[in-house]
């Protein structure tokens, strides 16, 4: 009788401690997407004394079916950042951060994973020479979810000179390069941006390439 008794407190101890533990995923929440390979930041908080490691998992958001496990063990810290890899399937998902030893844990909500956008340059290629005062096609591809306009930039040295705002994400866009440029080494870079012409944050730069001076100089024949 005294060892039931002393089993049923133990057990309403445990009970006890259990319930006043608790993991909650701060982030990811509704709405937010990720790409695959970029990275990903992973938040929560925890109470009560959950212990000094977790488990965290992406699971699949409508069959909860476990997807990936993305790090086992890690501390029980707050915060973890994932480098979202390849061969994840763009859709819909939610985080698991789990207590390890106990059954306590969290999920996220519903947040989306797609394929990384960006922008393949084609032209100018590598070292390729385009002269002033001639026209030249500023070409490119791009994959995944890429904003729908862009601004062009002229790079050198880090300093950039802007070639076109906000034009449409086209594949090409036509640049009559003006005299005013001088002669040297530099990349284009595409900057995306938003229906509204805002930063959409993605960006990239294309190889570096050639500016020479005009194939027909302007000669200036003065009169006697």
């Amino acid at each position: 009788m005294k060892r039931s008794v002393m089993f049923i407190s133990f057990v309403f101890l445990v009970c006890g401690l259990l319930s006043g533990q608790s993991i909650t995923v701060t982030m990811p929440y509704t709405g937010l997407t990720y790409h695959i390979t970029l990275p990903m930041p992973i938040a929560w908080t925890s109470s009560g004394s959950v212990p000094g490691q977790v488990r965290i998992q992406l699971r699949n958001a409508a069959s909860t079916a476990v997807v990936k496990d993305i790090v086992n063990p890690t501390q029980n810290d707050g915060h973890y950042v994932w480098d979202i890899p390849a061969s994840v399937t763009p859709g819909q998902y939610r985080i698991r951060v789990k207590a390890i030893g106990v059954d306590v844990f969290g999920d996220s909500q519903v947040f989306n994973i797609n394929l990384n956008p960006h922008w393949t340059p084609i032209h100018p290629g590598t070292d390729e020479s385009w002269a002033e005062g001639h026209t030249h096609q500023i070409t490119w591809t791009n994959s995944g979810p890429v904003p729908e306009k862009l601004n062009i930039y002229l790079v050198q040295n880090n300093t950039k000179q802007l070639i076109a705002s906000c034009a449409p994400d086209s594949g090409s866009y036509s640049w009559p390069i003006p005299l005013s440029v001088a002669a040297g080494k530099y990349q284009i870079m595409l900057d995306g941006q938003d229906g509204s012409c805002h930063s959409a944050a993605f960006f990239c730069t294309g190889p570096i390439f050639n500016i020479t001076l005009p194939l027909f100089p302007h000669v200036k024949v003065e009169k006697k």
